[in-house]
């Protein structure tokens, strides 16, 4: 007949616990890892759906100190002379920023705007179509809005575009770009998202990247997740082309 002490008794019972939680500590890995899995493969099928990736801006998980692509603001200063080349890299789970503007020019296409909230949500903000674009002012021929946030597509799509070297969006007195950390994309007058800065205090916000109006992201009720401010940061917006 075994017999136990209180310090052996106490001994076992805390093995027993430590393995439970070791145990319990290898199912929340296994779990999340394929959590992960999951969502690397949700942000790969989103251009497999909408077609090729047009540009990905990410969030600038170091601020002010990253350099190089890694700094997602000054990326996106791309000069009006190189609007149509490809810029960055592209990888399965878009994790870094890029760019491709020669896909504007490949003709009738349908284009979708897709969101990365900051709990890894994902948003489809707007899916529209045009036939083309003028190689000269970046402006889409026969652009239409097929579904999602009107506001988005005049703002990014239907309207303008600039550089910080070129200015051909909407707004009668200001450069879109230069006025907002030199981001060169689609404007109206001025935007409802930017892939470089934010739209409140000095515009950098730490050089973050992506942000997008938050009623625009988030309705009442939709369980999007914003950063509580008027103009949310966001982990991650991409746009999709799909020829037609």
């Amino acid at each position: 007949m075994s017999v136990f002490t209180k310090a052996s008794l106490a001994a076992v019972i805390v093995s027993s616990a430590a393995s439970a939680q070791t145990s319990l500590l290898n199912v929340v890995a296994v779990q999340q890892a394929r959590i992960d899995a999951l969502e690397n493969q949700l942000k790969e099928d989103v251009c497999g759906t909408y077609g090729q990736v047009v540009f990905n801006s990410v969030a600038n998980l170091k601020g002010t100190q990253a350099t190089g692509d890694q700094n997602t603001r000054t990326f996106w200063n791309i000069p009006y002379v190189e609007r149509f080349k490809t810029k960055g890299q592209l990888t399965r789970n878009l994790s870094k920023n890029y760019y491709n503007g020669d896909l504007y020019r490949k003709g009738p296409a349908v284009y979708t705007d897709v969101f990365e909230d900051l709990s890894g949500k994902i948003i489809t903000i707007l899916r529209a179509q045009a036939d083309g674009i003028d190689e000269r002012t970046m402006h889409f021929i026969n652009p239409k809005l097929i579904g999602g946030n009107e506001l988005s597509y005049t703002h990014q799509f239907a309207s303008g575009w600039s550089s910080s070297d070129q200015d051909f969006d909407s707004h009668g007195t200001l450069n879109c770009a230069t006025s907002y950390g030199n981001v060169t994309q689609h404007y109206g007058t001025c935007w409802i998202y930017n892939l470089g800065v934010d739209a409140e205090g000095s515009n950098l916000d730490e050089d973050w990247g992506p942000h997008i109006n938050s009623d625009v992201l988030a309705p009442a009720g939709s369980g999007v997740q914003t950063d509580k401010t008027l103009y949310t940061r966001v982990s991650r917006v991409t746009r999709c082309a799909k020829p037609m």
